[in-house]
């Protein structure tokens, strides 16, 4: 997933194709995250460090930290 820290798109590589993506902030709230192809929105997101959880079309599961820096 690049670039990280991030402003407003991320996109995500060695994933087939994602089926799902969403942002979980440190105080536990939830966001879904809209997507094209391997690229996915972050405009939505406020500054701070989330992390993101993104489902692929074959039900692999990936998480990972990102910093979103305005």
């Amino acid at each position: 997933m690049f670039p990280n820290p991030a402003t407003d798109k991320i996109s995500v590589r060695g994933i087939n194709a994602i089926a799902q993506a969403s942002a979980t902030a440190t105080n536990g709230q939830q966001v879904q995250l809209s997507f094209i192809e391997n690229e996915i929105d972050i405009t939505n997101l406020s500054s701070g460090i989330y992390f993101i959880i993104i489902k692929d079309n074959t039900d692999g599961v990936y998480q990972t930290k990102l910093v979103v820096n305005r």
